[in-house]
């Protein structure tokens, strides 16, 4: 198979904002998948200044032929001015569930 599973990690606010991105890239078949986790803290610097928020983590899965359409979805839809958008390529994967996620993407 020459396509390659790929996950995204993005922080987002609010669960709400996590689920609704999510339904928006499922619906246009960018992703076969998103995991939203809940009550993640991050600590960074923003404009000069020292900022601690609750964020939540959605991890979407999607294949390597779609993840730069779906990087630039993520990043048009995302509520925040810079939003953290990060690929990760999945090496390994159980076959039956790689398969799921290609077929997904394709229907």
């Amino acid at each position: 198979m020459s396509q390659g599973l790929e996950l995204l990690y993005v922080p987002i606010g609010t669960k709400e904002d996590a689920s609704q991105l999510a339904r928006k890239l499922l619906e246009r078949k960018l992703i076969a998948c998103a995991n939203i986790i809940s009550n993640m803290t991050s600590i960074y610097e923003w404009h000069g200044r020292i900022e601690e928020e609750s964020e939540w983590l959605v991890i979407f899965k999607t294949s390597s032929d779609k993840s730069q359409e779906c990087m630039k979805e993520i990043e048009s839809l995302h509520p925040y001015d810079t939003p953290c958008v990060i690929k990760l390529s999945a090496s390994d994967c159980n076959p039956a569930y790689r398969d799921w996620i290609f077929n997904q993407l394709e229907s």
